[in-house]
């Protein structure tokens, strides 16, 4: 009888991920997560800490704190259910958590009505690296900087790659100082499938600079994509998320600007790219 082969370290990520986002609202006993990894418990968390940044313990109760923030802004349950559907044994524990994640007790989370800092499932977009997304929100703010307009991810001949640069080039001659908080948003043009106006700025800071425009963006929650290395793989990953993961997940994405939020030229930081989004109706 031949032997099973054995799987890849990858392989069995995905499968221990898969089971934890299946069963989130049922015990998860470290002892039974790594006999579905095969190894043993201390190889299991080792290996976990070195794939994802993340304690196997702290991925688990972000998931549950993330949907216990859910429920709250839902307003449909009590926090002591809430508590106890997310593995607390009791609503003094989950407040402890809660706080200690998000900054703020789970009544003022709930009053607050926003979506902010909530942690998506780690993902792993056409079998390439993990992401972690999350929900957050953003301010209503002024943009600075030039526009011009391009072809994106779904236009007929896509020329985002080519153009994108032109118009930071253009924009960094005019304002150099642009380079230490630089960000982008992206219009969708509606008259024209697969166009879009691409911003490339700085948030306005009171003090005009000739030759360069304004554009207020309203507050919003986003879907926030993290990345780094070439704009290829961040293009590839958006397209698997707005047309593989964002439809079950619960969310809509809104007909409004798409962001690009920078690390300053003077670390070695990637960028976030941030998509407008609500949640979707109930069915």
């Amino acid at each position: 009888m031949t032997a099973p082969t054995p799987l890849s370290p990858q392989s069995r990520l995905d499968r221990l991920l898969q089971h934890i986002h299946q069963h989130l609202d049922a015990p998860l006993q470290l002892e039974r997560l790594a006999q579905l990894s095969a190894c043993s418990r201390w190889q299991l968390q080792r290996d976990f800490q070195a794939a994802t940044g993340l304690s196997l313990a702290r991925y688990i109760r972000r998931l549950r704190l993330s949907r216990a923030a859910e429920w709250l802004l839902s307003g449909r349950l009590r926090q002591l259910d809430i508590a106890l559907g997310c593995g607390f044994d009791s609503e003094v524990s989950f407040s402890r958590a809660f706080r200690q994640e998000f900054g703020c007790t789970p009544g003022q989370y709930r009053q607050a009505g926003i979506r902010r800092g909530l942690s998506a499932p780690l993902l792993r977009p056409g079998n390439r690296q993990l992401l972690q997304l999350r929900i957050d929100s953003r301010p209503a703010c002024r943009l600075m900087g030039l526009s011009d307009h391009c072809g994106g991810l779904f236009a007929e001949h896509p020329d985002f790659a080519e153009r994108v640069p032109q118009i930071w080039r253009r924009l960094l001659q005019r304002c150099p100082h642009a380079r230490q908080a630089p960000m982008a948003a992206i219009e969708i043009d509606v008259c024209q499938p697969g166009r879009l106006r691409y911003w490339a700025g700085t948030p306005f800071g009171g003090t005009a600079t000739a030759g360069l425009e304004l554009l207020d963006v309203p507050a919003s929650e986003y879907l926030v994509v993290p990345h780094r290395g070439e704009p290829g793989t961040l293009a590839a990953n958006l397209a698997w998320i707005l047309r593989q993961w964002l439809p079950g997940s619960g969310y809509r994405a809104l007909s409004a600007c798409d962001l690009e939020i920078y690390a300053p030229a003077d670390t070695r930081g990637g960028m976030e790219y941030w998509i407008p989004i609500a949640a979707a109706p109930k069915c």
